[in-house]
């Protein structure tokens, strides 16, 4: 069962071809936006799934027609490429906004009073496509029960690149900050966070 801030507005922003920013917090693998929109959705992430599990992920008729993964371990223009055409076809990009995969595409921030690693990557993709970005957070509330809260990440296009997207990205960690410290027990880190 799922709940929302403002449904309307997760609606059109998914079906105008928004940047979705998720995090490894709460349920934000159990929702695709199906429910509110046909459009494509494409997450972008890293896909280091082994061969037999890959098999199996395959051979199973999955409900999730409108979801297309954009894996990063491919050539970076073939991603740059795919990502590209899905922002000129209108669909939605997807990212894991709180996890820097590659050091050249992260910038640090204080979260919970220690500096650590964030993705820039949605926000360079904002920046030169001024597409606009949601940050989506899906909390769990009871037995398969989920509040899905929404807020819109201002870009502003008036700045040159680097402090657009700092301020931007800053934005995020405040909202990620404020959604941890309130249900600290669903944030999922298996590896070092602030790099110590």
């Amino acid at each position: 069962e799922f709940s929302y801030e403002d449904r309307d507005f997760i609606k059109s922003q998914v079906d105008n071809g928004s940047i979705l920013l998720l995090s490894h917090f709460g349920g934000w693998s159990v929702t695709n936006c199906k429910i509110l929109s046909d459009n494509i959705i494409n997450i972008v992430m890293k896909e280091v799934i082994l061969s037999s599990i890959k098999k199996i992920e395959n051979s199973i008729n999955s409900p999730l027609k409108n979801i297309n993964i954009i894996d990063q371990s491919l050539n970076p223009i073939e991603v740059s490429i795919k990502i590209a055409n899905a922002i000129s076809n209108k669909e939605a990009i997807a990212f894991m906004a709180d996890r820097a995969v590659d050091k050249k595409f992260s910038e640090e921030f204080e979260f919970l009073g220690k500096k650590a690693p964030f993705n820039t990557n949605p926000f360079k993709v904002s920046y030169k496509t001024k597409t606009p970005i949601v940050v989506i957070f899906v909390i769990n509330v009871g037995l398969q029960n989920y509040f899905i809260k929404s807020k819109e990440i201002k870009m502003d296009f008036d700045l040159d690149e680097n402090n657009a997207i700092t301020n931007s990205l800053s934005e995020y960690v405040k909202s990620l900050e404020e959604v941890v410290k309130k249900y600290p027990s669903q944030w999922f880190n298996l590896y070092n966070f602030w790099e110590r």
